[in-house]
């Protein structure tokens, strides 16, 4: 398999992703200097080969991840991605952190049955070292983020075992692992912000729903005997009909129900796909997905790049590539993509007792 290798030196690495955070995705087509245009095209091929060259790091700590969760859920939901650009950038604007530091640019992830799995899980990277350098933490289910997300997140730095593996040294790698009622609360959030145009996943946008999904987090973490968010009631009674008032001012129901998008396989292929590019349009509430093999990463880190490109500064679009086992697998590691809330609407519904169309529940996933 042709993995791609880091091509650049991390003083460059840095430089071009100050240049891009700084850039207005909307402007750079417009650029009336021709030295401008240059300058940005060459950060961005610079942040896309970095992003490119996790692709193996990431496939090494993803294998790991998968042996030992199928020892605690032999249905868990394995899966990986590459963080989008648009990501990338957000996230350079926010912290101070340079780009050759970020630990998320490749990440992984566990979705086991409940939350006892999952710490069981968790549990064991920490007490079990594995082959690759540890650098740390973080239990959002002790400590929920303010915003209400909870999972557990570790950072490796991917050890080369072997001389023709050594330019992938010291890689940074981000494994998370979550329950399946802690999945669909944060692929919720994801989807409600494509739907509504928020960024509630940072923190940003209308009270009321940063508030919902808040009360939502805590009342997943009540059904787990886990630790809730601060500044929420501690009487159940209290927190649920708050929740309820939320959940009829918003409409949630109704609104995430009604935005299902329509998936289209865009590429025939003979070979079990592994790899998925996707671009969604919320206009048109399709899906397209492009399937490559595993051993065409590389092809599909290169249309990945093309797509972003063309579709830079416009509204309206995401894109992304993503792994999965096999298309069925691809649909329930990102509900989001799709638009599809259904196991959260269950969830809603259950615990505040009130009716939703349709039916939801832990299809395809057996303890």
């Amino acid at each position: 398999m042709a993995w791609i290798v880091p091509q650049y030196q991390k003083a460059e690495i840095d430089r071009a992703g100050k240049y891009f955070a700084n850039t207005d995705p909307k402007l750079w087509r417009d650029f009336s200097e021709i030295d401008e245009f240059v300058l940005y095209d060459q950060s961005r091929h610079v942040l896309s080969n970095f992003r490119a060259a996790h692709g193996f790091p990431l496939n090494a700590l993803q294998m790991v991840l998968r042996s030992r969760a199928r020892k605690f859920d032999s249905a868990c939901i394995i899966s990986q991605r590459l963080k989008r650009l648009e990501s990338i950038r957000s996230k350079l604007n926010k912290i101070t952190t340079k780009l050759s530091q970020m630990q998320d640019i490749g990440g992984c992830r566990a979705v086991l049955i409940d939350q006892k799995t999952s710490e069981g899980l968790f549990s064991s990277f920490l007490n079990d070292k594995i082959s690759h350098s540890l650098v740390g933490c973080k239990n959002y289910i002790v400590s929920p983020k303010i915003n209400g997300y909870r999972s557990y997140h570790i950072v490796y730095k991917y050890r080369a075992s072997q001389e023709k593996t050594r330019a992938w040294e010291g890689m940074r790698i981000e494994v998370q692992i979550r329950s399946l009622l802690q999945h669909a609360w944060a692929t919720t959030v994801e989807a409600v912000d494509l739907i509504t145009g928020q960024n509630l996943k940072g923190g940003e946008g209308d009270p009321n729903w940063l508030r919902f999904f808040v009360l939502v987090s805590a009342a997943v973490a009540e059904e787990e005997g886990c630790p809730i968010v601060a500044g929420v009631p501690q009487d159940t009674g209290e927190m649920k009909r708050e929740l309820e008032r939320l959940a009829a001012l918003l409409d949630v129901i109704r609104l995430v129900a009604g935005y299902r998008a329509t998936i289209d396989y865009t590429n025939k292929l003979k070979k079990k796909a592994k790899w998925f590019v996707v671009r969604l349009d919320l206009n048109a509430r399709r899906l397209a997905i492009w399937r490559f093999p595993e051993h065409k990463s590389g092809q599909a880190e290169e249309y990945l790049a093309s797509l972003e490109k063309n579709y830079e500064g416009q509204a309206g679009y995401e894109t992304a590539m993503l792994s999965a086992d096999s298309a069925a697998e691809f649909a329930r590691a990102y509900p989001n993509f799709a638009l599809d809330t259904s196991l959260f609407e269950a969830f809603v519904c259950r615990i505040l007792n009130i009716p939703r169309p349709g039916d939801a529940g832990l299809a395809g996933h057996t303890g």
